[in-house]
This record gives structure tokens, sequence and C-alpha cells, in this order.
């Protein structure tokens, strides 16, 4: 990895480990966030941070507003302002200075959440709470997955190293996952997500000396924030492991051109993934397709037929190019845009005779499995005359000519309004 000059070694700690906001600071608080937060054994979960973020339009970014921390029963209440949130349940700071990671502490164990079950900020549920309204929110932690990173500086473990990996499109680090390091090369990161995407950062010196001044490192790699590769945790399999060198380039394949998307993201056609250009040749590439940064599940070709159930959500795909004698390189795409549902296709006619005291039906024709919401309209040339399936006629339709606007509302296809062709005109 490429380094730059950063902060001051003391300069940044103060800054890194975010107090939770207390709950008194919502002066003009008129509701109320509570549960009890649990583990996937059931047990309850103390001295946890629960935060409460709300969306800042202006800076289009989460900021936290206030929290609390759990008891020893894992109950927790936050007051809060009439509004909508988000809410994070993660380990507080006393857990980060405790030595290498360890399978045997419960605390350890556990995954932070995203209310509910979210990896991300961006695919987490909004909270809202009105006015002397209680939420109840009971969160079950699961299992922890881990990340963990070999590190070196010339061949050996640098004098001083902080680590830190956020949840990529949170827009903000948070405490569990920020790790201080003096003359150790491996680190390991833990409470993670299965399925979840990261980023990861390095601050480092050479001295290790207080005020020694800091280089930043991002991995992969990467020269800016936003050309950083992410490390996916996948649902299941092993948990991943990165080697990272200090101080110059990695002895990795570098993408040079990111990945990209053609074809048109629409429920049922199939889009085709461009593993973009790297700096050599001879390399194997391995895809995994994401909807809204969320790993689809079993999408790991480079073409993807667009299924259902990710109407309305970006797609993106991650590519890793693997080499001989190198470290695998990975690099993602731009997000598409949502992906387009089809207009309905059934078709729609009138049966019946245009006679007096008899009724006139809709009937509609489709192979689509499922079943869309009808609303059917009636008109006598252009005057709506009655709604629903059927029509019965009157003899203030005499002489008029009738046709029928079905309109149809489907989970995963476009609205859309069909007008059947005037009847005859309606006689005695």
């Amino acid at each position: 990895m490429r380094g730059a000059v950063g902060l001051a070694v003391g300069a940044l700690l103060a800054g890194l480990v975010a107090p939770v906001l207390s709950a008194g600071a919502a002066e003009t608080a008129t509701g109320t966030v509570s549960g009890t937060v649990t583990s996937y054994a059931g047990a309850p979960v103390g001295d946890w941070n629960v935060r409460i973020y709300e969306h800042d339009v202006a800076g289009h970014d989460w900021v936290e507003v206030v929290g609390a921390q759990t008891g020893p029963d894992g109950r927790y209440e936050v007051a809060v302002e009439a509004g909508t949130y988000r809410v994070l349940v993660e380990q507080t700071a006393a857990s980060l200075r405790g030595g290498p990671y360890n399978k045997t502490d419960p605390e350890q164990e556990l995954a932070y959440e995203f209310w509910p079950d979210a990896a991300q900020i961006t695919t987490a549920k909004d909270v809202r709470v009105a006015a002397g309204q209680t939420v109840r929110l009971d969160p079950v932690l699961e299992k922890g997955r881990t990340i963990t990173a070999d590190t070196t500086y010339q061949g050996a473990a640098a004098p001083y190293t902080l680590y830190r990996l956020k949840p990529v499109d949170s827009g903000f680090w948070f405490a569990p996952n920020m790790v201080e390091n003096r003359g150790v090369e491996t680190v390991t990161f833990h409470g993670l997500r299965p399925g979840g995407s990261y980023e990861l950062e390095v601050f480092w010196t050479a001295t290790g000396e207080e005020g020694a001044e800091l280089r930043r490192e991002l991995y992969s790699d990467a020269l800016f924030d936003a050309q950083m590769a992410p490390v996916r945790i996948p649902p299941s399999g092993p948990d991943p492991r990165l080697t990272i060198f200090l101080g110059e380039p990695d002895p990795r394949v570098q993408n040079t051109t990111p990945p990209s998307i053609s074809g048109t993201a629409r429920v049922g056609d199939v889009v085709t993934a461009d593993p973009g250009t790297w700096d050599t040749g001879g390399l194997t590439f391995s895809y995994q397709w994401s909807a809204n940064l969320v790993p689809v599940e079993g999408a790991t070709s480079r073409r993807l037929r667009i299924g259902r159930a990710l109407a309305g959500k970006a797609l993106t795909v991650e590519v890793t190019a693997t080499a001989a004698a190198l470290a695998p390189g990975t690099a993602s795409s731009a997000p598409s845009a949502g992906v387009a549902r089809r207009p309905y296709a059934g078709s729609v006619t009138v049966s019946g005779k245009p006679v007096v005291a008899r009724r006139l039906q809709v009937v509609i024709v489709t192979r689509d499995p499922v079943a869309p919401t009808v609303r059917v309209r009636w008109y006598a040339g252009t005057k709506l005359v009655a709604t629903g399936a059927r029509l019965k006629l009157t003899r203030a339709l005499v002489a008029k000519r009738i046709r029928a606007k079905v309109t149809f509302t489907h989970p995963y296809r476009t609205t859309v309004t069909r007008t059947t062709p005037y009847t005859a005109r309606v006689r005695r």
C-alpha cells in the first residue's frame, strides 16, 4: 500500500472514539425508543451502545443525535423528538483495548446491527417516532464474523499501526472496528456481519514515537477514499484474510479502469459485467453482484438475469482478478440506476351483449403467475357511469356506446391502464 501524510498519533486517537450522546440532550423529547438487546443464544447483552441517527438532508449524511447504553439485563431507553431515525447497536469503547480477538469472549463474538439485521445504515429501516409514542425495538444480535489483516513494513511489523474499518456507504467509522497495535503484524476485526462490505484504512509510523506524524493508507493501494476496494464477508464460507504491505505498492493485481455494467437494468433482462482493465495479463475473473450494496446470493457469474426481487434496487458488481505470483485484486463498478419494472402485459376485452338488463364484464388474459390488483371503470361515451368488474345495463344507457378502463397495479411491474374498444350502442 502507498501512504499519505496524516495526523499525529495523539491527535488522531483523541477523536476516534465518539461518546454516546446522552439521552438527556434531547430537552424537547416527545417520544421514546426502548427495548431489550439479546444475543442469538437468548442471553441479555449489557453495556452495549444504542445509537440513534437522523438524516442530515443538507449534508447528505447520517448524524447521531442521541444514544444510551444497555443495562446488565440488556434493557435500554432513549428519549427522542418526534421524527424518523435509524438505529445502531454496537459494542462500547471499553472493549477496544482488550487485546487480540478472543473467540471465547461472548461480547466479541456478537455482531453489531443496524436495525433490523442490516450491515450498513443505508440498508437499515426507518424508525418513526410520534409525539407521546413509545417504539419498542428488541434487537437479537447474531454471531459475528471476522476480517483478519496481516500487515508488514519492510518485511517486519510496523512499530505502530492504527486500523479503522467501516461499513461501505455508512459515512462514518464506529468504535468496535478501530484497533491500535504496536509491533504486531496481525490484527483481527471482530463482531462483523455476514454479507457485509467494509472499507479499511491504516494509520502508521515507522518509529512509533509519541507525537510522530502518521501516514495514512487505504486498502488496497487506493489514492482516494472513493477508490477504496471493499472487503466483503461472504454469507457463508471462510472469513476473509488480507495481506497489507505498508509504505510500498502491494504485490497484487491492480485495477486501472473500474468494472462496468452493460445492458438495461430491468426485471427479466440480462446485464453483463465488464471486468475493466488491470495492470497485468493472464488473469482469471470472479464476480459478485449486489443490490443496494447487499450481495445477491448465488449471483456470481459475469451475466445476471434480473429477478423481480431486485426491482427498484441499484446493482453493482465486484470483480476479483487473480494471477499467478500476485495477490488477487478487487474492484467494483459504479451503481446502476434502480432496476425498472416491466409494464403489465395483460390484455382486456369486454364480454356480453349491449342490451338493457344484461351485464357486461371485463375479461383479462395474462400469463403472469402473480395476479395484479385490478381497478375497473365503465364509461358511456366520455362519462364515468360505474366501477367494478361487471356493469348492469339500464335504460339510461340506451343508445350509448360503452367501454372499460382497467388499471393494473402489480408488485414488480409498472402500473398500466388498458382501455377496451367501444361496444355497439346499447339497445332495448
